[in-house]
């Protein structure tokens, strides 16, 4: 994707919009396509929902198309603690606040996690879910000997990492970095949600994201393995992965035990490879993701019914 053809996209601006979920406000952006099928897009973690900018635009043609910032991130609240169902219950208020029936879900990297978390908890809200560069975990099954349900920190206790600042939008922009490390195939879009990933306060320039969010993440012990949840799903359900990523690069011992573990759980024909991506798909290769998302989306994406939104 070239600077002209990024600009022109950004040229189809979205409209901010606010819900309140548990106390907490969540905020989003809408390129709003009225009676058109509705799409979701969920940022992994340390993103935000401009990361999807250059998306958006290219799928509005046929659809109602949303991006959120889950709570810790982007202009969204900061929470006290997280959970999976409270993730999943921001996903589903903000599909409902802008009227989606059966919308399709797209998520990447941790968003995709908590995309699929909140399809098995809410089944009867999605219509599909496409799973980009998220890895689905080893199956796992924690449980409490006396049938209750805890709650559990994903982590060790630690104190909260306090936000570092810096003295111009300038130096707080120098310190982003990709995560995994990869090459930065597009700077001028990396520039782009770099910028967008700080604020200003009276102390200085910061990064939006909530710095201690992992370790103030809980967790319930009664979900089910990852692999369980994703297979007991009866929505259409698809991934696409980037070739060259961190996660599911064949060159390693770990990309290929996640990508055969993909294999295991999806038919060949709905995972869809994207060679020279790595794990940031949207960004590395924004014009192929564009297009590997048309094809997941099939028949959905003719269908114009204001009923199945």
């Amino acid at each position: 994707m070239t600077p002209e053809q990024f600009q022109s996209a950004l040229d189809h601006s979205s409209q901010g919009h606010e819900t309140v979920v548990a106390g907490a406000a969540v905020r989003y952006r809408r390129w709003q396509k009225i009676g058109a099928p509705g799409v979701l897009l969920v940022h992994g973690h340390a993103a935000h929902s401009q990361w999807w900018d250059h998306i958006g635009p290219a799928l509005h043609d046929r659809f109602d198309v949303t991006a959120i910032d889950l709570t810790g991130a982007g202009d969204s609240d900061h929470r006290d603690y997280y959970t999976p169902a409270l993730f999943a219950a921001e996903l589903v208020a903000v599909s409902q606040s802008v009227g989606y029936q059966s919308p399709i879900i797209v998520g990447h990297s941790f968003g995709g996690t908590l995309s699929r978390i909140a399809c098995w908890l809410y089944p009867n809200w999605a219509g599909q879910l496409i799973l980009v560069d998220s890895v689905i975990a080893p199956p796992k099954r924690s449980s409490d000997a006396k049938g209750k349900d805890p709650i559990k920190p994903v982590s060790a206790k630690r104190p909260p990492k306090p936000p570092r600042y810096y003295d111009s939008l300038e130096k707080a922009v120098t310190r982003f970095r990709l995560r995994p490390r990869q090459p930065s195939r597009h700077p001028h879009i990396v520039a782009h949600i770099a910028a967008r990933s700080i604020r200003k306060t009276p102390r200085g320039y910061t990064y939006k994201l909530d710095r201690g969010l992992f370790d103030k993440l809980l967790t319930s012990v009664t979900l089910p393995p990852a692999a369980t949840m994703l297979a007991e799903l009866a929505i259409p359900k698809s991934a696409i992965i980037g070739d060259l990523s961190y996660f599911f690069d064949t060159s390693t011992e770990l990309g290929r035990g996640n990508r055969a573990q993909l294999y295991q759980l999806l038919p060949d024909a709905h995972i869809q490879v994207i060679p020279e991506a790595f794990h940031h798909v949207p960004l590395d290769q924004p014009l192929a993701f564009i297009d590997a998302l048309w094809r997941a989306f099939g028949s959905r994406a003719h269908n114009l019914d204001a009923g199945d939104r």
